[in-house]
C-alpha cells in the first residue's frame, strides 16, 4: 500500500520530478525530430539564402523533400542534385541572372544550392506567397500562371485556392510542413 503525500515538501518533490521527466521527454523528442529534419550543407544554404533574401529553413525544407539531402539524386524527369534542378531550369535561371552561363556540375552541392535558391527566390518575387512559389518550383511557372488565370483554381488571380495536380499539392504541403518544423526546431 502506498503512503499518502504528507507534506508540501513531498508535493514539491513530485512536481520537480515530473518537470524533469517532461523536460527529458521533450528534449528526446526534439532530438528525434532533428534526426528526421536534419541540417546538412548549412554553409551553402545560409550563404545563398542570405544573398537571395530567402529563409534558410525553407531551403532546408525543399532539399529534404526534393532529395533527402542526397547530392547525387536524379529524378525520373532528369532533375539533379539536392534541389533537383533540370538543365532547362538551369538555363532559364542563368538567363534571368543576365548571362549565358555554362552548365556547372549541377550535382555539386555548392552550385545546386546556389541555383536552386536563385530559382525559389525568383518564384517568391513573382508569386504572392510561398505556396504559389513552391507550386511553381514543382510544376513550373507556366502551370502556376495558368492556374492563377483560371477561376476554377483561383478566385483572385493571385492565390491558388486549389492546386489541380495532386502530386504538386502533396509536395507543397510537405515542404510547408517541413518548413514549419525546421523553424520550430532550429530557431
Amino acid at each position: 500500500m502506498q503512503k499518502p503525500v504528507k507534506t508540501a515538501l513531498d508535493v514539491l518533490k513530485i512536481g520537480v520530478i515530473l518537470t524533469i521527466a517532461v523536460g527529458i521527454i521533450f528534449l528526446g523528442y526534439n532530438n528525434f525530430k532533428r534526426e528526421v529534419y536534419p541540417i546538412y550543407f548549412e554553409e551553402y544554404v545560409r550563404e545563398f539564402s542570405e544573398k537571395r533574401d530567402v529563409c534558410a529553413y525553407l531551403i532546408f525544407a525543399i532539399i529534404k523533400n526534393e532529395s533527402g539531402f542526397n547530392p547525387n539524386a536524379i529524378s525520373r524527369a532528369d532533375a539533379f542534385g539536392l534541389m533537383q534542378i533540370t538543365e532547362d531550369t538551369f538555363e532559364w535561371i542563368a538567363q534571368i541572372r543576365g548571362g549565358r552561363e555554362v552548365l556547372p556540375d549541377i550535382k555539386s552541392p555548392f552550385y545546386n544550392i546556389m541555383y536552386g535558391t536563385a530559382i525559389i527566390a525568383s518564384h517568391l518575387e513573382e508569386f504572392y506567397s510561398e505556396k504559389e512559389a513552391l507550386a511553381a518550383y514543382h510544376a513550373g511557372r507556366g502551370a502556376v500562371n495558368e492556374w492563377l488565370s483560371s477561376t476554377e483554381f483561383s478566385s483572385d488571380g493571385i492565390r491558388l485556392d486549389v492546386i489541380p495536380f495532386p502530386d504538386t499539392e502533396i509536395y507543397v504541403g510537405r515542404v510547408l510542413e517541413a518548413w514549419r518544423m525546421y523553424k520550430r526546431l532550429y530557431k
